[in-house]
């Protein structure tokens, strides 16, 4: 994600504080959108309306067909700007697809104030920063306890003959507590009973030493069989882990 230091009226103090990837109230999940901290509106207004006229000169001067225009060669310059340097340098969105940026000002919903507060997602940040070293943990269709949770990371560490490196303490592996989800959320919809099922599963932060450990639990163990004993809801034989980097 860029920082802002290509747009030279940020450069020195207004770049991107924080890069904050949105998530589902209801089962903490990464969704499709970010949230950009600056440091004042101005900034903020200003790399909006850089990315706007970027992505737009992207889009118009992509192949898309046999019969669109040819990309900007070197030099090329289109509103004051050198199109072709701008278009190798862009990767922020496929110019294919439609960027949708939306500034958001005071007051701010009770979704998003938070974040501001705490400069990420609560679940995260306070009151240690766990960001960038954490899991997402749940397994479908199923409820263990903490416990269990705990029993099967120790379980796996003496099989793999290595300690995963969770970070020490009570709280390394804790329980999200997903009750309070937003009722305003707009993404919400009615969803089907299987949906509704992988939903209510509850989810755990897995917190660990540093980013790499972190990122081996997730491709060691993302849609594997977890060794239930029995503590799976609505018949499924095989639930399986779902593990995903939390940033």
């Amino acid at each position: 994600m860029p920082k802002g230091r290509h747009i030279q009226e940020l450069a020195g103090g207004g770049e991107i504080m924080r890069v904050i990837p949105g998530r589902d109230p209801s089962t903490f999940q990464q969704r499709n959108h970010y949230f950009l901290l600056f440091p004042n509106p101005a900034c903020a207004r200003m790399y909006q309306k850089h990315v706007t006229k970027l992505h737009i000169l992207a889009r118009s001067h992509t192949p898309a067909s046999l019969g669109s225009r040819l990309p900007p060669t070197e030099g090329t310059i289109i509103g004051g700007q050198d199109a072709h340097t701008f278009l190798q340098d862009y990767a922020l969105y496929p110019p294919s697809q439609r960027i949708t940026t939306t500034s958001m000002a005071t007051p701010f919903s009770n979704t998003v104030k938070p974040l501001i507060e705490h400069q990420g997602h609560p679940q995260l940040t306070a009151p240690t920063d766990r960001t960038g070293r954490s899991v997402l943990f749940w397994v479908d269709a199923c409820s263990p306890s903490t416990r269990a949770i705990r029993s099967f990371i120790d379980h796996d560490s003496r099989d793999r003959g290595l300690p995963w490196a969770i970070e020490g303490g009570s709280g390394s592996i804790e329980r999200l507590d997903l009750s309070q989800a937003s009722s305003e959320d707009p993404e919400s919809t009615e969803q089907v009973d299987s949906e509704v099922k992988r939903r209510s599963a509850a989810r755990w932060i897995v917190s660990f030493v540093d980013e790499n450990e972190a990122r081996r639990f997730v491709r060691a163990w993302r849609r594997r069989p977890f060794p239930s004993s029995g503590e799976s809801a609505g018949g499924e034989d095989t639930p399986l882990v779902n593990a995903e980097f939390l940033w």
